[in-house]
């Protein structure tokens, strides 16, 4: 698991669904329904922009443009470790991460891409329960509520899935998402879509029953997580949702397979980092090489009791950036500490990770000779 995590964006990317800035959103939708995509892309002055099934909502103009309604969106390079492309989705919420090199929008990495590749790395990875992983507290909606009510709710939480439920007996009618939602922008896509046009797209007071999913992937919350997921690949599904006793408890979306990757990222000791970056992305990818590589090295020094870093930065010729960190480790007995500088931070970061990893060998090869010899004496 952890050398495909390090691995490279390049061995799992696939092509990038793209439109041109002078697009129609309504135009944007359709591509949404043809490919089973939650974002499509762009490139505007040498960066990436993207236009999400969320964004659609918001603006409800199928006349509008691409270029009226992109929003800037977070890139890797193909040489990205996988694990920080994973963070990178998780924060932004995106079923699919561009991957952006020499101006050029090169491919994307794709949460079912990521997830499929889990599955047949570490077993134990998925060896949980569907009430240990799934999404609860869900908004829902009921199935004669309007369209109108489930945008809002859509836009206000963020999500792109709505469990649709009856009034009466709260019994579970299917799922509306964000991108059946959307498509009430395209005016002559289906009979009964097309039928509203314009002036249904104003309103919004259809009831969602009609775009609701009923094809829909069921399980119970004491099923286990591996053949869910199992099914979520082979049906091309990206949720399911998690009921008791006919109700709806929760829903697995491929975001929270992969939350359990990152969980096992987080910090086993308190870690410190003064001095990030205002560059969002530069700043995760640098904090999580830090986390990785403390983590690691408490396997063979468990006494550690906290890691600093302090990134000190300095601008050279207006824009450019040269950063000098400073990293230390505490333990009851000693302190380690490690310094590197350069131009780019996350490569910083991987210098000081690999001494970090040297110490760590060279423990574990000490614990070992010790090991070896007691067992001799014994002989």
């Amino acid at each position: 698991m952890e050398s495909f995590l390090n691995s490279e964006v390049g061995r799992i990317q696939t092509n990038p669904i793209t439109v041109s800035p002078s697009t129609l959103i309504s135009k944007v939708v359709s591509l949404f329904r043809t490919y089973n995509v939650y974002e499509v892309f762009t490139v505007i002055n040498g960066k990436v922009y993207g236009v999400t099934a969320k964004n659609v909502l918001s603006t409800l103009n199928p006349e509008a443009k691409v270029l009226s309604t992109a929003i800037l969106m977070p890139t890797v390079t193909s040489e990205t470790k996988i694990y920080n492309a994973i963070e990178l989705m998780l924060k932004h919420r995106l079923h699919s991460l561009p991957v952006f090199e020499d101006e050029k929008l090169i491919g994307v990495v794709n949460v079912s891409t990521v997830v499929s590749q889990v599955m047949n790395l570490k077993k134990t990875i998925l060896d949980y329960n569907a009430d240990d992983v799934m999404s609860r507290n869900l908004p829902v909606i009921y199935e004669n509520d309007s369209a109108a009510k489930a945008k809002n709710l859509i836009i206000k939480n963020e999500v792109d899935y709505l469990p649709v439920i009856s009034s009466v007996n709260k019994a579970f009618h299917g799922v509306l998402t964000s991108i059946n939602l959307a498509s009430t922008v395209i005016p002559s896509e289906g009979p009964k879509l097309g039928a509203r046009g314009f002036e249904g797209l104003k309103k919004m007071n259809f009831p969602v029953k009609d775009l609701a999913e009923t094809n829909v992937l069921m399980f119970n919350v004491n099923d286990e997580l591996r053949p869910i997921v199992n099914a979520m690949l082979t049906q091309e599904k990206d949720y399911a949702i998690i009921t008791l006793w006919d109700e709806v408890q929760g829903i697995i979306s491929f975001h929270n397979v992969l939350s359990l990757i990152t969980k096992a990222g987080e910090p086993e000791v308190p870690v410190y980092i003064i001095g990030l970056p205002d560059n969002a992305f530069e700043a995760e990818a640098a904090k999580a090489k830090f986390v990785r590589a403390i983590n690691m090295i408490k396997k063979v020094f468990p006494y550690i009791e906290e890691a600093s870093s302090v990134i000190k930065t300095t601008r050279i010729g207006g824009e450019r950036r040269r950063y000098e960190v400073n990293v230390t480790i505490r333990t009851p007995k000693k302190f380690f500490k490690f310094s590197e500088s350069g131009w780019d931070l996350p490569s910083i970061y991987d210098l000081i990770s690999n001494r970090i990893k040297k110490l760590a060998l060279k423990r574990r090869s000490k614990i070992k000779r010790r090991f070896s010899a007691n067992s001799l004496s014994e002989i």
